[in-house]
């Protein structure tokens, strides 16, 4: 034992009463939280030698006494909790502390639940016993908190290794507030009718019980914070509170010989948790146990999940009520291989999850577990880790199943992970390192981390969810509190735990009382969003209201929503039969209840499928209106109908902020959410994985050198990687039923394709309602690449899959499709890099690295694309805004076969059926037709034999068997043999999937065509895509990019000239736009500049767009509109670089020139003196041009959006 003798001398000339109090007080301060091993020393050493002394302390000679005594100590880890927490018991929310102990607060939290609300055998007068002391040890800490001014999960980070003195003054504010006499005592006994000597279950005793400073985590002062010293009561250990409570709980249900009792229900509260987090990650619970009862029953805690198609996941929720064998590895290979049995499919894979939970703090749990037989994959986790873990990463259905694998795959290729941490810490290393557990750069065989890594998970993951109790009222039982975490970063806006059961209510604590928003329905997907608008209008709405409703209440506020039943399930179609905007909102209020009722009839979704939020501010007029009457009849004055309006027009002016989206998928089927999947993204695991193995699969005979320098070597190296992932895709897809994997995709594909139409309207909506909170251009740019990177590579996919049929019979499922989805991502990027350096835009450093990956610089891709993404992005924001309108008009039904006189349109129709003998209309009315179809069946996607689908068109529309043909020969996509072969006649950029607007490309051709191995001939197409293929076949038209056979020469010549239309409107729009927002001065027609020309130059020189003129700075603006195409990849990009830099840019600078040079013919021409204005020239671009990122150009070059979004004029 360390000699403490130096320190004992010390203290027996101080006031040790005052220093008990300085030392209590001190743990008390968030900056000590982690140094606690030094002040329980210094406190047990105190309590076993008090004295009489009543000297005054010297603060600053004890203070550097202390530091001098007590630097550091080792043994003090990083924390791994909050410095406070929260408990949520019968008298509401009480701040507590856990101390250094992990899971403290959520072992009692349950034990608590257990004993005094779960149904068991409990005597009550055990039960009184127990609430006496938890709320006698709640109150105490939750009271000096309070006094402290602390806040329930305050964490404060500090690197600091000296113990943290408060302020003198700090300390004689708040030292008495950790002594108490028996009065004080008494009346906390009276207060919660407390009739037991409580405090004399956490006493210790300084003359009679024993320190031990040898085994400090084990010190029994600990299990009992209180001494009593000359009848005084001194809490000595305020941060020992939950670690206390916790062993008095467990030592009196030992004593009364109710802990098996009651760890049955115990068990069963964290096997019903247990069960909740594994449906938050959409595993399904199977019958399966039922199925193999005969042969083998399942024991209390162990259940079989799927959660994957292939799937199989054995949980065992590990009872502390068990005395079983605890062969938890000979038991789950038992149970596994009985359900392989049973399932009698070699396809099917397992996960064994060991779930543990733990009812005492002074009990460690250790378990050392072998490989499990029959069983892929393991994990052991605790029940608070796995609730922490999906709270913090969203866990997703295959999260843990490729954590495992990762793991395993670590460990198998020989690195050492440093043992005795939580999966926390595990889990964490994973997500920061892109879902592996190998460096992307170095080498390295062995991972260490500290415990302060899943500390911070644990802190960030209590103030992210901020989890209390929020009081409610319920008919019948009056007041209490439901469970709540927080649901939004900005506002005080919480959801309660009941959303798990299918109950969706909404809490705002703005007032000292919360205000509920509610629904009478369970699982009602619909009143959810008028909860959450309401919930976000009334937080906006606070500036005000505070001024009117601050009222000093008691009791909560619930505003209950209630639909009209037709609300759910209407035809859109009915929304032009509404005339009127105005529709009454009754309510009715029940005041000795706190609650208010409003009825939504079915006319209001008229009003709020408005391109404007007129429905929302008539939704919180009344919610306003409501709560004022609500008060007005307990006798507070009533808000009159002008304050209200008022009030709207400050926080809720009329315009397009709207919550609540209205969705009219009969006018586009694209948005409707029916019949699709969870989406699911690329995957940085199979990214990280494929990218690790690539090199192996090169097997090249000569190591790759660390910096390759000549481009021939680079662009081999990229091609020979582009070929390999070929072959590993070939040699995947050969397990599958490519019939059944291509409709496993166009399921999958469905729901990105939803979830892409949806962002276009709900983005616009968030830009204003939240852009004032969070930075929702950059949450919209980092989701879009997710978007955009899984709607390409599954594109792909579908095209390469079709491509080369197999005839397999292994199950299509989400983890492999996740790897073939990553194959082609990678297969695009290593496409994309050849590019780059076969057209010499960049010259990226490449090599093999340390850690045995592929090394490529990304500086291109860092400064110059991030850039040009960056402005694409902030466009492409402009336009949803503009076409934000648009989804909310009151569409009348189409007839797409309705004929139109116009000529041009004639001429098109002309066009097309001459080369291709059928129209752009009749495309579009037969693919509407097939998607429609599909929705009819309930489905996304389908698959129909030739003679049956040709049957069923000929049937339900009026097109005959040879137009039918025709829109074949169009739209379908054969399979070409070989997926790296192109079809004859075709070259081969036409197949690769990193360049764009490809004849043979997906997008182009939606209607897949597949013959199986008897012959049969197959189509497949899905619903959103078949719609959006024939939309993006008409953009191509109208943006003049559609590519056509060279024997088309009537839609060739037809494009030429539309190329000269966009031109022109393209122009005219530019010129509408500057008209109509600024205050130049416009030259209305194109302005010739030649020998014969409007200006007469020595030469022609071109014609200005637009010559605008700016009399106010005097500025002459000579604007060049440009048409341009959207660059995409690096084929476009070095298109557009060599267009503009060697033909399109110096024309320009020699107008600017000559403009420059003759201003006085301006003078002349345009009737205003401009000799002294000067001359600016720039262009303007449909699309952001690529050049401006690459280098500094003569002219500006802006794009049209971006003069829309920034202040050029």
């Amino acid at each position: 034992m360390e000699d403490f003798g130096d320190f004992i001398k010390y203290i027996s000339k101080k006031n040790t009463s005052e220093l008990l109090k300085l030392f209590s007080i001190l743990q008390l301060c968030p900056e000590n939280h982690g140094k606690n091993l030094r002040i329980e020393i210094i406190l047990s050493l105190i309590a076993k030698n008090m004295n009489n002394i009543n000297d005054e302390l010297n603060y600053d000679g004890v203070v550097n006494a202390i530091q001098e005594m007590f630097p550091s100590d080792y043994r003090e880890d990083p924390v791994e909790t909050s410095f406070t927490e929260n408990f949520h018991f019968s008298n509401g929310n009480n701040i507590v502390f856990p101390g250094i102990v992990i899971n403290s607060t959520e072992i009692v939290q349950g034990l608590a639940y257990s004993i005094l609300h779960a149904e068991n055998d409990l005597s009550n007068e055990f039960k009184k016993s127990m609430l006496e002391s938890i709320i006698f040890f709640l109150s105490i800490h939750s009271n000096i908190a309070a006094e402290i001014g602390l806040k329930r999960y305050n964490c404060l980070e500090n690197n600091e290794n000296e113990l943290f003195f408060p302020d003198e003054d700090f300390f004689k504010k708040h030292k008495d507030l950790v002594c108490f006499n028996k009065e004080e005592i008494q009346a906390i006994y009276n207060k919660f009718n407390i009739k037991s000597d409580v405090i004399s279950n956490f006493i210790f005793d300084i003359e009679n019980d024993e320190i031990d400073l040898i085994n400090i985590d084990e010190n029994p002062i600990l299990l009992k914070p209180f001494i009593i010293f000359n009848d005084i009561y001194y809490l000595i250990f305020p941060t020992a509170q939950m670690y206390s409570l916790n062993n008095h709980i467990v030592s009196e249900l030992k004593n009364n010989n109710y802990l098996e009792k009651l760890l049955k229900i115990y068990d069963l509260n964290t096997e019903n948790d247990s069960f909740k987090e594994l449906r938050k990650m959409s595993w399904s619970m199977t019958d399966l146990n039922a199925q193999i009862k005969n042969k083998l029953k399942l024991n209390d805690g162990e259940s079989i999940w799927q959660f994957d198609e292939n799937k199989l996941a054995y949980v065992n929720v590990l009872l502390n009520s068990s005395h079983d064998d605890s062969d938890y590895e000979g038991r789950a290979s038992k149970v596994i291989s009985i359900v392989r049995d049973k399932i009698n499919n070699e396809n099917y894979q397992f996960l064994t999850l060991l779930i543990i939970s733990s009812y005492s703090t002074t009990d460690d749990q250790f378990f050392a577990l072998k490989d499990i037989d029959g069983s892929d994959n393991l994990l052991m986790i605790s029940i608070f880790d796995l609730k922490r873990l999906n709270s913090n990463w969203n866990l997703n259905k295959l999260s843990l199943w490729k954590y495992c694998k990762a793991y395993d795959r670590a460990i198998n290729k020989g690195v050492r992970v440093a043992p005795f941490y939580s999966a926390l810490t595990y889990y964490k290393y994973y997500k920061t390192n892109h879902d592996s557990f190998f460096d992307s750069d170095k080498a390295y065989n062995s991972l260490f981390f500290d415990f302060g890594m899943q500390g911070k998970v644990i802190t960030d993951c209590n103030i992210q969810n901020d989890e209390h109790g929020v009081a409610y009222f319920k008919s019948k039982r009056g007041l209490g509190y439901l469970p709540v975490y927080k649901t939004a970063k900005h506002a005080p806006i919480y959801l309660s735990q009941e959303y798990y059961i299918g109950i969706y209510k909404i809490a705002i604590e703005l007032f000292d009382y919360p205000i509920w928003i509610t629904c009478p329905k369970k699982r009602d997907t619909i009143t959810t969003h008028f909860i959450d608008a309401i919930a976000h209008w009334l937080n906006e709405l606070y500036p005000s209201l505070k001024n009117h409703f601050n009222h000093p209440v008691t009791f909560p506020i619930e505003i209950i929503i209630a639909l009209d039943e037709r609300l759910y399930d209407f035809n859109a179609q009915e929304l032009h039969d509404f005339k009127t905007d105005i529709f009454s909102l009754h309510y009715e209020i029940i005041a000795e209840e706190g609650k208010i009722k409003i009825q939504v009839p079915f006319e209001f979704y008229s009003i709020l499928h408005r391109k404007d939020n007129h429905g929302e501010r008539q939704l919180m007029s009344v919610v306003i209106e409501s709560i004022s009457k609500l008060f007005n009849k307990i006798g507070y004055e009533d808000l009159n109908e002008e304050n209200i309006q008022l009030m709207l027009d400050k926080h809720i002016p009329l315009g397009s902020a709207k919550m609540i989206l209205t969705v009219d998928s009969s006018y586009n089927l694209k948005i409707d959410p029916r019949h699709i999947p969870k989406i699911r993204f690329v995957q940085k695991y199979d990214n990280s994985f494929v990218l690790e193995e690539i090199v192996k699969w090169l097997d090249y005979d000569e190591k790759i050198p660390e910096d390759i320098n000549d481009k021939k070597s680079k662009i081999k190296l990229l091609v020979d990687c582009v070929n390999i992932i070929i072959e590993e895709l070939r040699n995947r897809l050969i397990e599958y039923n490519t019939l059944e994997l291509l409709k496993f995709l166009m399921y999958r594909h469905e729901a990105i394709i939803q979830a892409n139409e949806y962002r276009k309207l709900y983005i616009p909506a968030r830009l204003e309602c939240f852009s004032k909170y969070t930075d929702v251009f950059n949450e919209f740019q980092e989701s879009e690449s997710e978007h955009v990177n899984a709607s390409l590579s599954m594109r792909c996919l579908i095209e390469f899959v079709s491509s080369e049929p197999y005839f397999g019979e292994k199950l299509p499922n989400d983890d492999d499709v996740d790897y073939l989805l990553s194959l082609m991502h990678e297969m695009i990027y290593f496409g994309y890099v050849q590019d780059l350096i076969r057209f010499d835009i960049d010259n990226p450093k490449m090599g093999l690295l340390e850690s045995g990956r592929i090394g490529i610089s990304k500086g291109f891709f860092d400064d110059v694309l991030n850039n040009y993404n960056i402005s694409n992005k902030e466009d492409e924001l402009v336009d949803y805004k503009e076409n934000f309108e648009s989804n909310f008009n009151k569409h009348e039904k189409k007839e797409l076969d309705k004929k139109t006189d116009d000529d041009y349109f004639n001429k098109i129709d002309e066009a097309f059926l001459y080369d291709w003998g059928i129209t752009f209309l009749e495309i579009n009315t037969i693919s509407l037709f097939l998607a429609e179809y599909c929705f009819v069946q309930e489905s996304s996607y389908f698959k129909m034999e030739e003679d049956e689908l040709i049957e069923l068109i000929l049937k339900e529309t009026k097109f005959n068997k040879e137009k039918i043909t025709l829109y074949f020969n169009v739209l379908k996509l054969n399979s070409r043999g070989k997926m790296d072969k192109p079809p004859e006649g075709y070259i081969l950029p036409e197949i690769f999937p990193w360049r764009y607007n490809r004849k043979l490309s997906y997008l182009r051709k939606p209607l897949i065509k597949i013959i199986d191995k008897e012959k049969k001939v197959w189509y497949l197409w899905s619903a959103r895509f078949l719609i959006k293929a024939s939309d993006n076949l008409i953009d191509q038209f109208s943006n003049a990019s559609l590519r056509v056979e060279n024997e088309h020469k009537e839609i060739k010549n037809l494009i030429a000239k539309r190329l000269n239309i966009k031109g022109k409107n393209f122009r005219n729009e530019v010129r509408d736009w500057l008209v109509k927002n600024t205050q130049l001065r416009i030259i209305d027609f194109e302005v010739k500049i030649d020998v014969k020309g409007v200006l007469v130059g020595n030469k022609n020189y071109g014609d200005i767009d637009i010559l605008a003129f700016d009399d106010k700075i005097k500025l002459v603006y000579s604007i060049e509109c440009k048409n341009t195409k959207q660059a995409k990849i690096m084929y476009d990009f070095q298109r557009d670089i060599r267009n503009y830099a060697e033909k399109q840019l110096p024309k320009h600078v020699d107008r600017d020139k000559w403009l420059n040079d003759n201003l006085k013919q301006l003078s002349d021409k345009f009737g205003k003196k401009v000799d002294n204005y000067k001359v600016k020239s720039l262009v303007v671009s449909s699309y952001q041009l690529p050049i401006k990122f690459l280098e500094k150009t003569e002219l500006p070059i802006y794009s049209f959006n971006e003069i829309k979004r920034s202040k050029i004029f």
